[in-house]
């Protein structure tokens, strides 16, 4: 796996079309990931489910998600992308035809799990092709911009698909998201040529890859930045986003995916800036990751401390705020990315994104239980401002960890 040498006009436009196709599949990736951000609600009728049932739809596609990674990043350092984006838009658009359709609990599950386990191979092998077909420092823009293209998806599951599912019912628009999975994936798969496997790796023993990984500092600090940086604004955008402003802050049906949209917007415009600030010198990292997290931080903390409901305007500065938060976040991978050879970029990758999964899997189901636990069946009003405040929790952890971490890492990560 290397980088282009030389950038002539012909190969620069090349790379720009190759990554273009693949950032493509991911698009759709994150519309499948997030399709149950608006329908929250709706799917607790057409399953009959409570709050905990209802999250362990998006735990257990989390779940397998993450399991994966480590998988897919050896697999990616063996095989290269293009097959792992068709394996993976296949499995999706087969788990989201079957959540078009049943109406049983546990296969709906299953279905989930079919979706976790295709989306697991998207954001890595976008991110490796890029490493593939752009110079170094190129890197932070392109990884900017990868998540950029996961947010036109993630948005396309806010006001779009809520509208669909008021007008078209829920099996049409289970249907529809599938047959575009589809179609993203042959642009994909007839644009995006596979490298050959790296001699260096193909016989590289897969315990031995991981320890040389993990055992990097910068590795961890990503794993743990990650962790820190991701859960608040999946949980908001995969499930509880928009329950917990209808129910939690009296937003109308109207207005909470504007807000979201918000927060997807957010994340886009500042996404391209950070990648730019970052490709300039390594140093801005950490600054950048921690001014991004504190921000965060700060304006939840300022929601769930308004007496009664926040206002209007507090909501879309919280939603535009840990918007802008998920670019901070992306910068994880940098420190990764910068500390191994090519032929390791897959699994160290995957090592980092594990951290900001396991974090958002606690949190969303975290999140489920406590409002069972304190309002079965009940008005969930209050029950939701002392839910929401489980994320205090993980940044401490993760905070912990980071502080013990940065005494070793290299100078040029901070």
């Amino acid at each position: 796996m290397q980088a282009i040498q030389a950038v002539t006009p012909t190969r620069a436009w090349r790379a720009w079309r190759v990554w273009g196709a693949a950032a493509l599949v991911y698009m759709m990736a994150m519309v499948h990931r997030t399709s149950l951000s608006v329908a929250g609600l709706a799917a607790a009728d057409r399953f009959q489910v409570g709050s905990t049932q209802l999250s362990s739809f998006i735990v257990l596609q989390i779940l397998v998600y993450a399991v994966m990674q480590i998988p897919v990043g050896l697999l990616l350092d063996r095989y290269g992308s293009r097959r792992l984006l068709a394996a993976g838009i296949a499995l999706m658009t087969i788990g989201q035809l079957g959540f078009a359709f049943i109406h049983s609990y546990p296969m709906g599950l299953l279905a989930r799990a079919l979706v976790g386990l295709g989306d697991a191979t998207a954001f890595l092998s976008v991110l490796r092709l890029a490493a593939v077909w752009f110079p170094p420092w190129r890197n932070p823009l392109l990884t900017q911009l990868t998540s950029l293209s996961g947010q036109v998806g993630a948005l396309a599951t806010a006001v779009p698909m809520a509208q669909a599912l008021a007008h078209l019912g829920w099996e049409l628009t289970y249907l529809i998201a599938a047959m575009l999975g589809i179609v993203a994936g042959l642009i994909m798969f007839f644009s995006v040529p596979d490298p050959p496997p790296s001699p260096q790796h193909a016989h590289s023993p897969v315990l031995a890859s991981l320890r040389a990984c993990w055992g990097d500092a910068q590795t961890r600090f990503g794993f743990w930045a990650y962790f820190s940086g991701m859960f608040l604004p999946n949980a908001l955008l995969l499930l509880w986003g928009y329950p917990w402003l209808i129910e939690g802050q009296g937003v109308s049906k109207q207005t909470a995916p504007l807000l979201l949209t918000c927060l997807t917007a957010a994340s886009m415009l500042s996404g391209p800036i950070v990648g730019v600030l970052a490709g300039r010198s390594p140093r801005l990292h950490v600054p950048l990751f921690d001014g991004f997290l504190y921000a965060s931080i700060a304006l939840w903390s300022a929601a769930l401390l308004w007496p009664g409901a926040a206002p209007s305007w507090l909501l879309a500065l919280v939603m535009t705020t840990v918007g802008a938060g998920f670019a901070g976040a992306m910068l994880a991978f940098e420190f990764a990315r910068s500390a191994h050879p090519p032929e390791r970029v897959g699994t160290a990758l995957a090592l980092v994104n594990v951290g900001g999964f396991i974090s958002t899997i606690s949190v969303v189901l975290g999140i489920g239980l406590l409002l069972d636990w304190l309002a079965p069946g009940g008005n969930r009003s209050d029950a939701f401002r002392i839910a929401m405040a489980l994320p205090y929790l993980f940044w401490g952890i993760g905070w912990a960890q980071m502080r013990r971490l940065r005494p070793v890492l290299q100078p040029t990560a901070g």
